[in-house]
């Protein structure tokens, strides 16, 4: 249950995070978000509300695996 909120405070402060734990998180995420839309969208129809309930989860996961993409490694030194 802490994924998403991990998730959410790393997109919070995202150009200045680990480009590492966003990704490792996102895919976690990813994962989870996938098997619960899996789980009551098409195995277990009738609570269908709760795959809604999952999707920030999934969402938040995605965005951050397109976010950990996108950062710069930052070097060291200077080229001025």
């Amino acid at each position: 249950m802490i994924t998403p909120v991990a998730l959410s405070v790393l997109l919070l402060y995202y150009p200045d995070v680990n480009r590492v734990t966003l990704r490792v998180t996102a895919f976690v995420g990813l994962y989870f978000g996938i098997m619960n839309m899996l789980t009551w969208f098409v195995l277990n129809t009738e609570f269908w509300w709760m795959g809604v309930l999952h999707l920030p989860l999934l969402m938040n996961s995605i965005i951050g695996l397109i976010c950990s993409r996108a950062i710069k490694v930052r070097t060291s030194y200077s080229t001025e």
